[in-house]
C-alpha cells in the first residue's frame, strides 16, 4: 500500500465541498462525555486528533479545552484552518508524553502495515502515562468502503479492513484495551459502513 498515494487521493477529496465537514462526529462526542464524566478533576487536557480532516472534531473539542491539536497528511484539508500541521501520522512534530488522549478517527486503516507499526509507536510516545488512545480500524465486515474504493471519491485509493483479532494484535502493547463495534447502513445504500472502535490506554 502507497501511503503517497493515499495522500494524493485525500488532496483531490478536500478539494470537493462535500468534504468540508463542520458537524462532529457523534461517536466522538460520545466518547468525550464519557471521557469527562470520568475524570471530572482533569480540567483542560492535552488531545491530539491525527487525521484531522477538516478539523469538524477539532471545533467540538476546543470547547472544552484550549490545548487541542490536529495533524493531516493531506495538505488542502488544512488550508482553512489555523494551528493544525501538516505531517504524517508517524512522524508526529510533538515532544514525548505531552497528550491526555490521541484520537485516531478513520484514519489507521488507510495506512501501509509498515507506517501502521510506526504510527502506534508513535502514539504511545506522545501520551502521557494513563493516557487514552481513541479511535478505529476498518472492519472486514465492511462493504461501503471497497466500493468507495472503486468508484468513489477515493477511487484507486487503498485502505485494510480488520477482523477483531487483528484488531487486539496491532493494540497488544497498551496496558488496557476496550473494543466496540459501529455497524450502519444508510437508507437506500446497499454498503454496509463498520467500523472497530477502540479505548487504548497506555
Amino acid at each position: 500500500m502507497s501511503n503517497e498515494n493515499n495522500r494524493n487521493k485525500w488532496n483531490l477529496h478536500y478539494e470537493r465541498d462535500k468534504a468540508k465537514q463542520h458537524i462532529p462526529d457523534e461517536n466522538i462526542v460520545r466518547f468525550f462525555q464519557h471521557y469527562l464524566r470520568k475524570n471530572p478533576d482533569l480540567i483542560n487536557p492535552c488531545i491530539l486528533e491525527m487525521g484531522s480532516g477538516s478539523g469538524r472534531n477539532l471545533t467540538y473539542l476546543q470547547l472544552y479545552s484550549n490545548q487541542v491539536y490536529g495533524m493531516d497528511f493531506a495538505r488542502k484539508s488544512l488550508e482553512s484552518q489555523q494551528g493544525v500541521v501538516c505531517a504524517v501520522s508517524h512522524e508526529a512534530p510533538f515532544g514525548d508524553h505531552l497528550f491526555d488522549i490521541v484520537i485516531a478517527w478513520g484514519l489507521l486503516h488507510y495506512l501501509s502495515d509498515k507506517s501502521l507499526d510506526r504510527t502506534i509507536d508513535e502514539v504511545r510516545r506522545l501520551l502521557k502515562p494513563d493516557g487514552i488512545f481513541f479511535g478505529t480500524l476498518r472492519s472486514s465486515k465492511d462493504t461501503h468502503l471497497a466500493q468507495v474504493l472503486k468508484s468513489g471519491d477515493l477511487m484507486d485509493g487503498e485502505a485494510t479492513f480488520y477482523d477483531k483479532s487483528e484488531v487486539n494484535r496491532i493494540l497488544k502493547d497498551f496496558k488496557k484495551v476496550k473494543l466496540g463495534f459501529i455497524l450502519r447502513q444508510s437508507p437506500g445504500d446497499e454498503g454496509i459502513i463498520a467500523h472497530h472502535i477502540f479505548e487504548a490506554t497506555i
